[in-house]
């Protein structure tokens, strides 16, 4: 386990309670206690053992697939064009990357319970609203991009039709008031907190908002890229994005209106995180790249009836398209720009696991409320990052050391001389290793 598989669960140090779950947010950005919860359980059950744990995280992905594929049938999507495009979407390497990464959990639970939502509201049955509802707050819980699922909701409720059409008004409040309730607060909440937030956020922080349309328009182009795997070419990124424009103009003038909801769907999940320029990740395009994937499957079939009215020749260009399709993501994944991350990611997690081994060993040597001085000079020190030491202090359900990491092995001596006892010194490794060492100053003669 890495980075924020592990500091993620510093949140509930002392194990699983009610202490951090709040019903509404008390930050604007990572409250998120229905996700925090999910990790600590799984660590509980499995503590830092990483495969049983991307084996849930794989089934809740498994569990999108499907409720993916009943929404795109929902929306007139066919079965071939719905199994494409899910197979894109579960194979590009921003989903393989947000899938194996336990710290992105809230992308794969957010949308999970999106989605549950969403075709809970449309079935119509007794309740459905209702539990509608209930996950469209454990969503708004687990990530915050959910705060969008009511426009896309009374998007839905206005196309229904109902027997009186006058009456369509009253109509949409019976059916959505539970959820425009809930989405008043928070609202209301995330309004305070963002204002707060941008008070007294420091210049350079990575979590300044920029809410203008120049920021919001190269995010869009840069995270469009992203999916498509176009990467540090800007006028290839627009390129793109006009594309993905193209087609909701073609949506638009065709009078498409599940087509349009879809494109509507990439656009406002991506919108939060859009405003944020200086943190980007490839685990905020999951839950986008989905109804984009939607938005493009009914394009293409859309298309395809309009220029091939025979429907046997249109059954038969649809496999033909769905072959290419497969054959595309099959030759993507034994491309060097698929390879070169899964190689980048299980490299990562070969240095961690080597970590782990030896702080394992240090572990019961180690004196309870001691310190810890690790010098790792240009190496980054992927399990002990977090916290610092949170790897340390998780099994012991409190903050039992206190770590200092420093590159410096200069800074390291200066304040391991100035802590008296007890104290321990390390040296990290390039390959992961973790060594205890003498007096840091004698460590560095030997350098």
């Amino acid at each position: 386990m890495i980075l924020d598989e592990i500091s993620n669960l510093s949140r509930y140090m002392g194990g699983l309670s009610w202490a951090g779950a709040t019903i509404l947010p008390h930050f604007a950005y990572n409250d998120r206690p229905a996700g925090f919860a999910l990790e600590r359980w799984w660590f509980e059950l499995f503590g830092f053992n990483y495969r049983p744990q991307l084996a849930f995280l794989l089934l809740l992905h498994l569990g999108n697939l499907v409720l993916g594929f009943f929404l795109f049938r929902r929306l007139g999507a066919s079965i071939l064009a719905s199994f494409a495009a899910l197979c894109v979407f579960g194979t590009l390497s921003t989903t393989a990357q947000t899938v194996t990464f336990l710290g992105a959990v809230f992308d794969v639970l957010c949308l999970f319970l999106l989605l549950a939502s969403v075709l809970a509201f449309v079935s119509r049955k007794r309740g459905s609203a209702a539990l509608s509802a209930i996950l469209f707050f454990l969503a708004l819980r687990t990530k915050e991009f959910a705060i969008v699922l009511p426009v896309l909701l009374l998007a839905i409720a206005y196309c229904e039709q109902i027997p009186s059409p006058a009456r369509r008004g009253t109509y949409v409040l019976r059916r959505l008031w539970i959820h425009l309730a809930i989405w008043a607060v928070f609202l209301g909440q995330y309004a305070w907190l963002i204002r707060g937030m941008v008070a007294t956020l420091p210049a350079g922080n990575p979590y300044t908002i920029r809410a203008n349309f120049a920021t919001v328009l190269d995010s869009f182009s840069y995270y469009t890229a992203l999916i498509f795997h176009v990467e540090g070419h800007p006028r290839k990124s627009y390129l793109i994005l006009a594309l993905v424009f193209t087609m909701a103009g073609y949506a638009l003038y065709r009078r498409r209106g599940w087509i349009m909801w879809a494109f509507a769907a990439f656009l406002l999940t991506l919108l939060p995180v859009s405003i944020i320029p200086g943190n980007r990740a490839e685990f905020y395009v999951y839950a986008p790249a989905l109804f984009l994937l939607l938005a493009a499957a009914l394009t293409v079939e859309d298309m395809m009836g309009r220029l091939i009215p025979n429907e046997r020749t249109r059954w038969c260009a649809t496999v033909a398209a769905v072959v290419v399709v497969l054959i595309s993501v099959a030759h993507f994944q034994r491309g060097p720009y698929f390879l070169n991350r899964v190689a980048y990611r299980v490299g990562v997690r070969k240095v961690a696991a080597v970590t782990a081994a030896d702080g394992t060993t240090l572990l019961p040597s180690l004196v309870p409320d001691s310190w810890l001085f690790v010098y790792q000079g240009a190496n980054i020190s992927w399990l002990l990052f977090p916290g610092p030491c949170d790897f340390f202090n998780l099994p012991q359900h409190r903050q039992s050391f206190h770590c200092v990491l420093s590159g410096s092995i200069d800074e390291v001596n200066r304040l391991y001389q100035a802590h008296e006892q007890p104290k321990y010194y390390m040296v990290y490794g390039a390959d992961g290793s973790l060594r205890m060492s003498g007096a840091p100053g004698s460590f560095a003669a030997a350098r």
